[in-house]
């Protein structure tokens, strides 16, 4: 399991924490924050996953969900107005669960 910090630029002055449950070794999934980006960015990547989609569900902790991303294979999205809170995300390749997690965003 696997806890990561990831700074913030100053226009958003606040930081990821992404607690992974399920961590996938034939994935590579990456939801961070860039500078001058007032978004959380999600990518996503496997050597069998071409022509495939990824899909991120970000729920409240009440279960509700507050946004979704679909991406084919090496792209990566923006998602944007996530406010500061805890949330429990779920991804998915073709019916099939690759990583979930809790993430926080301050």
């Amino acid at each position: 399991m696997a806890f990561t910090t990831l700074p913030r630029s100053k226009p958003f002055s606040c930081s990821i924490q992404l607690y992974k449950v399920q961590n996938s070794k034939k994935h590579k999934l990456r939801l961070y924050s860039e500078p001058d980006r007032q978004a959380l960015l999600f990518s996503a990547s496997g050597s069998r996953s071409e022509g495939k989609t990824y899909q991120l569900f970000v729920f409240d902790m009440d279960g509700r969900l507050v946004t979704e991303a679909h991406i084919r294979n090496s792209q990566t999205t923006a998602l944007n107005n996530i406010s500061s809170g805890n949330y429990w995300f779920e991804v998915y390749l073709a019916d099939e669960e690759v990583e979930n997690g809790q993430l926080m965003v301050k």
